[in-house]
């Protein structure tokens, strides 16, 4: 059994298109895949496959693809068989040897004219004017700041990395800078070992908003109230950037609050927390954003109708709605049509 993926996506300025649709609210969830906030940095993507996708928008992604695919893959990322030799594989089967030439038969459209024929020579040898200011600024992977992690993630690919991308950089020097510490940070992390390299690196420095603190290893899967509502499968892992401190998580305002104080989701529609439904003969009462169901009493076949009704009930509920209030007594006939 195989699958197709078709869907495009692409971020911009914070905005998603997909399938040429533009995406402003998350998470959302289309055929096959679910996209949501993982952080203040990276966007995620989790596909029906199993496979997951981590995203800043700009220039790191990491994928992510579960055992049941080994052997099962090829393309720009590679065959994931533990074999480095056909890692180049094409789509005819061949293997080449030029990266250029390799990534030329995996793209489509107009992405083939912006890679040239042939691979091009090192940035620093064509721009030896950067190759002093690289070497400065990349060998902090090798100093104090990144020394706890040298221990189990060797540095040297890494600052390699970060002279080819420091050399080849049209931007800001930090726009090239800092996912190259980053991503250094990132494989530490996966071994276990967390590296504030942020709070002294002055031109990486995050500024986090809504009570939310810069977290190393923060957890995707409660980085929102809506987060937690619409993904209860999330798979937890470690992701980079400004999250909500543990037991808190972002509201609609972007504030950090209780979780215990998020809403729940049922059909498209928010509901307040404790509220109650009926789900055949059980009852799911709205618990940490979750609704958690379990068999209900007569009493309750009784009096939980459905969510509408309930939550009419509640005062606190209507004084969130524009000019409503409870009343006992609901107009039968809709408005303006005689009795």
């Amino acid at each position: 059994m195989s699958t197709t993926f078709t869907s495009h996506a692409s971020r911009t300025q914070g905005t998603v298109s997909l399938n040429d649709h533009d995406i402003r609210i998350f998470p959302h969830t289309a055929p096959g895949l679910h996209i949501f906030m993982a952080s203040s940095l990276f966007m995620k993507v989790e596909l029906a496959t199993g496979m997951s996708l981590l995203w800043d928008g700009k220039n790191r992604v990491y994928i992510d693809a579960p055992s049941s695919h080994f052997n099962k893959v090829k393309g720009l990322c590679g065959t994931f068989n533990h074999n480095q030799k056909d890692d180049f594989l094409t789509l005819e089967g061949d293997i080449e040897a030029d990266v250029n030439t390799f990534a030329k038969k995996w793209t489509l459209g107009e992405c083939k004219e912006q890679i040239p024929a042939d691979e091009a020579k090192r940035p620093c040898d064509i721009y030896p004017q950067k190759s002093a200011e690289a070497q400065k600024f990349c060998s902090r992977l090798k100093s104090n700041y990144f020394r706890t992690g040298h221990d189990v993630v060797d540095p040297e690919p890494f600052y390699k990395k970060c002279i080819f991308d420091m050399c080849s950089c049209e931007s800001k020097p930090e726009d090239c800078l800092c996912p190259a510490f980053a991503d250094y940070g990132a494989e530490c992390a996966k071994k276990g070992v967390l590296i504030r390299w942020r709070d002294n690196i002055k031109e990486c420095s995050l500024k986090c908003t809504g009570g939310q603190t810069y977290q190393e290893c923060a957890d995707p899967c409660q980085h929102s109230c809506l987060t937690i509502a619409s993904n209860v499968k999330c798979l937890k892992k470690c992701v980079e950037g400004c999250a909500c401190p543990p037991g808190t998580t972002l509201n609609n305002d972007e504030m950090c609050i209780p979780v215990s104080e998020c809403q729940c989701i049922f059909e498209g529609k928010e509901y307040l927390p404790n509220s109650k439904r009926l789900d055949g003969s059980d009852v799911c009462i709205c618990e940490n954003a979750v609704w958690n169901c379990r068999a209900a009493s007569l009493k309750e076949l009784v009096s939980v109708t459905n969510p509408d009704d309930l939550m009419q009930r509640d005062p606190e509920y209507c004084g969130k709605q524009l000019n409503m209030e409870y009343t006992n007594c609901v107009p039968v006939c809709p408005p303006n049509v005689p009795k």
